[in-house]
């Protein structure tokens, strides 16, 4: 299970759980989806493919760049909390806000109309650019917001490109990103609506030094995670 989608309904709250008292094992993506499933032993899959498509970087880096280049790397969604973060931090030359995806060009209007300068968009890119593009960004941009279930509880897969590369991460306050976020020291929790967003970012980065052992912590828990998965994956086949 990768997503919330229907356990809003009763009847498929049901028939989901006689499915998953059913079956064999089942396997969920974020810890923060218990919020809303039946009671059961879960096991754990990973939004990311630690042994055949990253190069995990072994060091933290302690230099700062100046700008801070914001980054929102993938498909670009939740459009109204990224015109809220570009009003905030509009032409503040601390700062440039890059957008790097399919979706991007919806910003680009957006950015013309209001006169915003400190920001680089980008459309869709291959796959093999994806390491070249976390490596030349300073904070990566995860603000989804927390007003739907879905946002509040799933784990996005840049938090496990924070903790491979090494680069803080901004989530949104009140997600279970957030819960994980502080606890292996990888970014910060934000509220988009704060009136002194951009000073607070441009502190809390200045005094930021991501914890090379937790980060290493946190990888080490998901690969022992799929690891047990696929154990009992193949454990399912050979029966």
């Amino acid at each position: 299970l990768r997503d919330y989608t229907y356990e809003r309904s009763k009847i498929y709250k049901k028939v989901l759980a006689i499915t998953i008292n059913n079956a064999y094992a089942t396997a969920i993506s974020s810890l923060g989806f218990l919020e809303f499933l039946p009671k059961s032993q879960y096991l754990y899959i990973h939004n990311i493919d630690l042994e055949n498509r990253y190069e995990v970087i072994s060091t933290v880096s302690t230099t700062k760049n100046y700008p801070i280049r914001l980054s929102f790397i993938g498909n670009i969604r939740y459009l109204n909390i990224n015109k809220k973060l570009l009003l905030a931090m509009k032409n503040d030359d601390r700062f440039i806000l890059q957008y790097f995806g399919v979706g991007s060009e919806n910003l680009v209007a957006f950015c013309k109309d209001n006169n915003i300068r400190n920001v680089y968009i980008e459309g869709a890119f291959p796959f093999e650019r994806t390491s070249e593009l976390y490596k030349s960004s300073d904070i990566i941009n995860n603000i989804y917001g927390n007003d739907s279930i879905e946002v509040r509880t799933a784990l996005s897969n840049k938090l496990y490109y924070a903790a491979i590369y090494k680069k803080p991460i901004l989530v949104s306050t009140g997600t279970f990103m957030e819960s994980i976020v502080n606890q292996y020291k990888l970014g910060i929790g934000i509220d988009i609506n704060d009136l002194n967003l951009a000073n607070h970012i441009f502190d809390w980065y200045n005094s930021f030094s991501p914890n090379e052992s937790l980060s290493i912590s946190f990888l080490e828990q998901v690969i022992i995670e799929e690891e047990l998965t696929k154990s009992k994956f193949i454990q399912f086949i050979k029966r």
